[in-house]
């Protein structure tokens, strides 16, 4: 069934496939996608070429800038102060 929708299926797929070769912490994972990757590219190796090229190409776009960092930041300090001011609260209870 993969190998029927493969026109389909890579496209969609082949980011989280390049991603978990290239950085993920388990080899065990790493092992399983390449399999995976070997099998798509065997079955159409033109497909998994495209694929490969528009990965690249959006690949630099997707470098994470300072701007986008803050608010997270700004949430876990927010976080915390709600945590201490629950156990401020407590401790005059």
């Amino acid at each position: 069934m993969i190998k029927q929708n493969h026109k389909v299926i890579l496209p969609i797929i082949f980011p989280a496939l390049e991603r978990n070769t290239r950085s993920h912490w388990s080899q065990a994972v790493q092992s399983l996608t390449l399999n995976i990757r070997k099998l798509f590219s065997d079955h159409d190796p033109e497909l998994f070429e495209q694929c490969l090229r528009k990965f690249e190409e959006m690949r630099p776009n997707r470098t994470i800038s300072k701007r986008s960092v803050k608010p997270c930041g700004a949430t876990w300090k927010t976080l915390q102060l709600q945590k201490l001011s629950l156990q401020l609260t407590k401790r005059r209870l």
